[in-house]
């Protein structure tokens, strides 16, 4: 992503603005019903397109498949594809609640399902090696009064039926096999320095003030920051193990924020030597992680170039191929704008946290809506913003990014997959002088695992952090290699108990520690028909306690 330094106050009035509104009041799951599932796949792909329906269908969906064979014109082809879709919604929306969901299975080769390009109109985000940008946007308008997206649409950009069938057994993986535990509620962000000095910092604040205002208590964050200065920031020889670890320890989220290319994210220099934080080569040492499998963010510049030549892979491409990476992926097939990366990973992080959506497909719908309909905190927003736009001398106005941010971001992933947020919520958790106690509603039995943790941005063992001069201290290396893992390390106490009749009482064995914060649990059980399900919850400590 190609900055100009003078971007940095727009950087900071966005985080001003962005993190000063509270997160939206979680609601309960919503268990959207299965719909009407249209799959359209290249026609050398009839044996994955089979597998996939037969899956979606015992999934409770109504499953159409509709192959597209190879087309001298791919434009004409973009245009016949979405007179199929538009058809196919009229067909199987009589049931306005029930969700439509596409599906377009291959690569945007010629051989596959062709892809809609516009020319960039804006100068300054437009890629040297191509002045088009990609996008399956269009696709999802089932009519041309507004650029609002009606349905919910991803691609798997697979080549070969293997590339597309390992997909889908990686989501059967996903959706039935990922074993319960606090990775559900884990979200792991990796950002790279803007080197524009001030921006450094700024880029620190960001992370902080999303990790307090956006992101509700009861979640846990990590984060790696490749700057060398930063506590958050791993041993140079390490960056990208400790990314690939990211990916493949298990989290719900994964969100990368900085610059980024086709291929690869940003690097940190050190040295004498250039360490990158994550290219496509790098993926072949990611390993297994027994299906707690990322939904990965890539708020970046390009790494979801789903329409690369010569037959090579973007980043995001990659990433989803790979049977140990992301189960879906949500990038820009080009050049991206810092305002619009800020506008979008806002409205996924409130959509994803705060109104616990259900599918990836749903998720990426809503947030490119949210993108485009301005409500009162948007206009606000800009209102800040359009004197920074004015005196850069921006050649997009800011509904303009919006609009055009709407279809740079595709979704690269199954719509209908069902995201592995836990489906319960501790209530009535309350800190007592000498216990804990907490109400599961819904859940008969079942084990409770309580955490009392530190602030967010302030490490458990602050006292311990070594002071790192930045990229010239000759001991970056070991000091970076000591403060990482404290960096990230919040829990104080940890304890565990049982949960009889939908409620658990824990003694406190020990004094409260003076930096507690934050109390949270998770929650393992069974309902009175035996279904297993998980909860999470979460307080924050307040002084005095109750008795």
């Amino acid at each position: 992503m190609r900055i100009d330094p003078s971007r940095i106050m727009l950087l900071v009035t966005l985080s001003a603005t962005i993190f000063a509104t509270s997160p939206a009041p979680a609601g309960d799951a919503q268990h959207t019903s299965r719909g009407s599932y249209l799959i359209i796949h290249a026609a050398h792909l009839e044996k994955a397109a089979a597998a996939w329906a037969d899956y979606r269908t015992q999934d409770g969906w109504s499953v159409v498949r509709h192959p597209v064979e190879p087309a001298d014109d791919a434009a004409v082809q973009c245009r016949a594809l979405r007179g199929t879709i538009r058809q196919f919604a009229a067909d199987h929306q009589e049931d306005a609640t029930l969700p439509v969901a596409v599906l377009l299975l291959g690569d945007a080769d010629p051989r596959g399902v062709p892809t809609w390009t516009f020319p960039q109109p804006d100068p300054a985000l437009r890629d040297i090696d191509d002045d088009n940008y990609a996008t399956d946007h269009p696709y999802q308008l089932i009519d041309d009064t507004d650029d609002l997206p009606d349905i919910a649409l991803g691609r798997i950009p697979a080549r070969t039926n293997d590339e597309a069938i390992g997909v889908l057994e990686k989501i059967k993986r996903y959706e039935h096999d990922a074993p319960f535990g606090v990775w559900r509620r884990r979200i792991a962000y990796a950002a790279g320095e803007g080197r524009f000095g001030l921006a450094d910092t700024l880029l620190e604040m960001l992370f902080k003030q999303m990790a307090t205002r956006l992101v509700p208590d009861e979640f846990d964050i990590s984060m790696t920051y490749a700057k060398a200065s930063s506590i958050y920031c791993p041993a140079p020889s390490k960056l990208t193990d400790t990314v690939l670890g990211q990916l493949g320890d298990g989290a719900l989220l994964f969100n990368y924020i900085g610059h980024g290319s086709a291929e690869r994210f940003d690097y940190l220099n050190f040295n004498g030597q250039r360490f990158d934080i994550l290219n496509v080569d790098d993926l072949a040492r990611l390993t297994g992680n027994h299906a707690r499998f990322p939904i990965a963010l890539l708020t970046c510049c390009s790494a979801g170039w789903y329409d690369l030549p010569d037959d090579r892979l973007s980043l995001a491409e990659t990433m989803l191929l790979h049977p140990a990476g992301p189960v879906a992926v949500i990038a820009g097939s080009r050049i991206t704008h810092p305002y619009a990366n800020l506008i979008l990973q806002k409205d996924i992080t409130q959509l994803l946290f705060g109104q616990r959506i259900e599918t990836v497909g749903e998720l990426d719908l809503l947030a490119t809506r949210s993108m485009i309909e301005i409500d009162a905190v948007d206009r606000s927003l800009d209102a800040l913003v359009l004197p920074i736009a004015i005196a850069q001398g921006w050649k997009s106005t800011l509904s303009q990014l919006r609009h055009m941010h709407a279809h740079l971001y595709n979704l690269l992933g199954d719509p209908a997959l069902r995201i592995a947020l836990p489906v319960g919520r501790v209530e009535e958790l309350t800190l007592h002088s000498e216990r804990i106690t907490g109400r599961v509603p819904n859940m008969q039995t079942g084990r409770v695992v309580i955490t009392i943790e530190t602030a967010r941005t302030k490490p458990a063992r602050a006292d311990q952090l070594m002071s790192v001069q930045g990229m010239n201290d000759p001991e970056l290396e070991t000091k970076a290699a000591h403060n990482y893992p404290l960096a990230n390390e919040r829990v104080l106490v940890q304890l565990e108990g049982e949960v009889k009749d939908g409620r658990f009482e824990i003694a406190l064995d020990q004094a409260l520690p003076n930096s507690a914060a934050l109390i949270k649990a998770y929650v393992v059980g069974e309902d009175d028909t035996g279904r297993t399900f998980d909860a999470i919850g979460a307080t924050r400590v307040r002084l005095p306690l109750i008795p």
